[in-house]
Formats: C-alpha cells, structure tokens, sequence
C-alpha cells in the first residue's frame, strides 16, 4: 500500500512540476484589438493576442512599458497568478497605471508562440516588462505572489529610469 501511494505521489509530482517547465483562468479580462478596455476594476486589464508590435506601439504612444505574461491553458501556476495574484489590489491598479498588460499563449501558433521563440520562452509562467524601445527590462520565471510581483516591477522600473 505504501509503494502505491508513494507512486501516486511521484506521478502527481512530476506532473506538477512538469507543467510549471514546459495562466488563463475563468475569470479572464481581455482587451480587444481596438485597444478599449472591456473591464479591469479587479484584475490586470489584458490584451489577449495582441502582437508584440502592437503592444510596443501602443506602449510608445501612452509612454508606458509593456507587460507579457506567457502563460499555457495547461499550467497550473498560471492559473493560480491569474486567480490570486492579478486580481490582488497591490497589484492590479499598479499594472493597469503603468503599463501595456499582454497575454500571450504561448501554445498559439500565431502571435504568442512567436514572441516565445523570439524571448526563448521555456518555462511557464514567464513574465516580462519590456520597453517600448523593445529592451527587456524584467524577465521572471515561475509563479510570484502578488508581493514579489510588485517588487520585482518596482526594481525593474526603477533600473529602466536611470
């Protein structure tokens, strides 16, 4: 029974961790390519599909950055930051001031797996904020709470301005 259970254990495991290597949520709240913003009072207000000269235009014409989370359907730490860390209140009205907000799929074989290949994107999730000027400023893999999120923009937004 034991060995049973302990290979259960290593099957779930390896699934997991398998998943994080290789977030979309119910509660999904996109902007269309018209660039109006559908809902974004309790999440980060993202552009789904949007390609990445388009979000770098459209970063250039309000002066912001651009944020990328690339995410899979199948990850489950992507699905954990969309429920509990872009609806967070430290960090959604931070996103939504500062920046052009991306979702990209990196299972779409249109504009999200392009970027991925393009950013070399092997993990899930990855996120990144880049300047207008196409220079990655933050690159981070694996999940962050809302804590390390907002610190880890803060630094980067701190370091793009000098």
């Amino acid at each position: 029974m034991r060995k049973v259970a302990f290979a259960l254990h290593l099957v779930f495991s390896s699934l997991i961790i398998f998943s994080c290597q290789s977030g979309s949520s119910n509660k999904e709240v996109v902007r269309d390519r018209s660039h109006k913003q559908m809902d974004a009072t309790e999440t980060i207000g993202f552009y789904k599909d949007m390609s990445l000269d388009d979000a770098l235009e459209l970063a250039r014409q309000q002066n912001k950055h651009v944020f990328i989370d690339f995410y899979a359907d199948w990850c489950a730490p992507c699905k954990m930051m969309e429920r509990d860390v872009f609806t967070h209140q430290s960090i959604y009205p931070f996103f939504n001031e500062r920046f052009i907000n991306v979702k990209m799929d990196v299972d779409d074989r249109s504009v999200g797996s392009e970027a991925a290949a393009k950013y070399n994107i092997s993990a899930m999730p990855t996120l990144m904020l880049i300047h207008p000027e196409k220079d990655v400023i933050m690159k981070e893999r694996g999940y962050r709470d809302a804590n390390g999120l907002l610190k880890a923009a803060q630094a980067a937004l701190a370091r793009a301005n000098q």
